[in-house]
């Protein structure tokens, strides 16, 4: 069910989606981040990070690289436990066995670029964020609710337009 479709050009609205998304997040919760490389998906995870931690009235991470290599980066901030996951290098979901996402999910919140490699492993319950590019000038994105996230969904296009207000 897709919620939202949302032209993401700038980085204002991209911040304004990613702070309307964790408003939402609570612990256990998966954000699959769906787009091609240079998408903006880690952009999208730095600008979620820096609004949890103004949530939590925590410092944010000085910084917030890209998991590319290292496959997850965890941060603490304030009483969140948010992990990101970028499965790029990964060749076969059996290897998402032993990356720790059960434990990440029952510690926080997990965030995770290129989901599609974990196959049946993906979690039912999720917020699905998808970056589309219709045109050279315009980044669209859609959000789409699974299992549960289907009803608590519905309040992140009224976030949305509060924040850009």
């Amino acid at each position: 069910m897709d919620l939202i479709n949302i032209d993401t050009s700038d980085l204002k609205s991209l911040a304004g989606l990613a702070e309307s998304i964790a408003i939402e997040v609570r612990k256990g919760d998966f954000i699959a981040l769906i787009g091609s490389l240079g998408a903006g998906k880690t952009t999208f995870v730095r600008e979620f990070i820096n609004a949890r931690a103004l949530l939590n009235s925590s410092p944010p991470p000085s910084e917030i690289p890209s998991p590319t290599f290292s496959i997850c980066l965890t941060y603490n901030i304030g009483d969140d436990n948010i992990s990101h996951y970028d499965l790029y290098r990964i060749s076969n979901p059996i290897e998402c066995r032993e990356l720790g996402f059960d434990e990440a999910l029952d510690n926080g919140i997990v965030l995770v670029e290129w989901p599609n490699r974990m196959g049946s492993l993906i979690p039912s319950n999720r917020l699905e964020v998808s970056w589309q590019f219709p045109s050279e000038e315009e980044r669209i994105i859609s959000l789409s609710g699974k299992g549960e996230w289907k009803e608590r969904a519905k309040r992140l296009e009224s976030n949305y337009s509060r924040i850009l207000k």
